[in-house]
Formats: structure tokens, C-alpha cells, sequence
């Protein structure tokens, strides 16, 4: 029997990867601009709302604030108030937080894809991390989440202690992984299975979904003729 190999879905991976990129770089940008660009602007916001509250006529003000811009080597329009930022600093540290709770968590997750496989001869299923499972362990097939969200949990009796192997057919390409499971499944018994169907019965009511779309799709044709 030839050896089956699950290796990873590349959009899964890259999907994850940019994302995390991306929230990463955007929630750096932000937190530089809380860190050093809002408090190297206050200066300026100060002096020029002390100068202003200092001199009432306009025409004064003016003159007396260009002169200071100028010995400051600042420009003569200011960009934020002391309360602008004081606000763009609480929005800066938000999106940062934000950006790390999507982008962090992204990037590892596309990290740990790299180099990541599955592989099942006929009587054993093995990973990239060395994880070595003979099917004779296996003691159930925990398929709960395997119709929604493509991860299943083999739970296998290793010298007296209970393990589990995690199969994700969304994480790996989903044609080798679903077979690797029917290969399990052929294996050990659907008796083993709790919390979904066998991997033969999935492919029965797919085909039986189609024929109904199908069937559909013909009847609609047929009533615009």
C-alpha cells in the first residue's frame, strides 16, 4: 500500500502569515507614533497654547509666534493641539492592542505551518514533529469538529497512557488528509468514530447534495426555456 502525504494548504498558510504581517507592521506603526512622534509634537502644542493664552491681539500673537517657530526650527502651522494629542495617543495604543491580538497570534500560526506534514503508510500514521502512531492504538476517533471546522482528534493508547494525534483537513491539504482519514477509518473500524460519520458516508452525502443542485439547477433551466 503506498504512503499518503498531507502536506500543508499553502493559502492556509500564507493566509495567516500575511495577516499576521500586516496587523504586525500596522500595530508597530502605531504604538511609534504613541512612543515618539505625539510626544516630540507636545513642545510645540505647549508653547503655542501658552503663547496664545499670553497675548490676546491677533496680529501680535502672529508675529510673536513666528519668531518662535522659527528659533525652533518648527513650521508655522500646528499640526495637533495638547488635547488632538492626547486622543490620537489613546487611539494609537488601542489599534496597537488590537493589531496584536489579531497579528500575533496570526503570525504564529502561519509560523508553525512551515515544514508541517502528515503521512500514513498502512499501518501507522506519523507528523513532521516525530509523532508516531500505530492505528492498533487507536481507541477512538473524535470527528465532533470535523465537519465544520475540518479537525479531528485520534486518541491512542501509548504504553498505558491516553494521547491524542490531532488530523486538520483545513491546515492541510484536504484531499491527502481526507484520505489518511478513510485509510484510519479502514483501519480500525468506523465503530471508533464518535461525534460524526465515516469519511465514506461524508462522500455519499456530498455526491447525494449535488445531484439535488444539479436537479435544481436543471429544473430552473428548464422553466426560463
Amino acid at each position: 500500500m503506498t504512503t499518503i502525504r498531507a502536506d500543508v494548504n499553502n493559502k492556509f498558510k500564507y493566509k495567516y502569515l500575511i495577516i499576521g504581517v500586516l496587523a504586525t507592521a500596522y500595530g508597530l506603526y502605531c504604538v511609534s507614533d504613541a512612543a515618539l512622534k505625539y510626544p516630540s509634537m507636545r513642545p510645540k502644542a505647549t508653547a503655542y497654547e501658552q503663547l496664545r493664552a499670553e497675548v490676546t491681539d491677533d496680529g501680535e500673537f502672529q508675529r510673536q509666534w513666528n519668531e518662535m517657530a522659527e528659533s525652533k526650527g518648527w513650521t508655522v502651522d500646528l499640526e495637533y493641539t495638547n488635547e488632538q494629542l492626547s486622543s490620537n495617543t489613546i487611539y494609537s495604543y488601542f489599534m496597537f492592542g488590537l493589531c496584536a491580538l489579531i497579528g500575533v497570534p496570526s503570525l504564529l500560526t502561519g509560523l508553525k505551518c512551515i515544514g508541517q506534514w502528515i503521512e500514513a503508510d498502512d499501518k501507522s500514521l506519523v507528523n513532521a514533529k516525530g509523532q508516531r502512531v500505530n492505528f492498533d492504538q487507536i481507541k477512538s476517533i473524535d470527528k465532533t469538529k470535523w465537519e465544520k471546522k475540518g479537525i479531528a482528534r485520534l486518541v491512542y493508547d501509548d504504553d498505558g497512557a491516553e494521547k491524542s494525534f490531532v488530523m486538520d483537513d483545513l491546515k492541510f491539504d484536504r484531499q491527502s488528509a481526507d484520505e489518511i482519514m478513510e485509510r484510519i477509518e479502514a483501519a480500525v473500524g468506523v465503530d471508533k468514530i464518535v461525534g460524526g460519520l465515516s469519511e465514506e458516508t461524508y462522500r455519499e452525502k456530498r455526491a447525494e447534495a449535488e445531484k439535488e443542485k444539479a436537479a435544481r439547477r436543471a429544473a430552473l433551466d428548464a422553466e426560463q426555456e
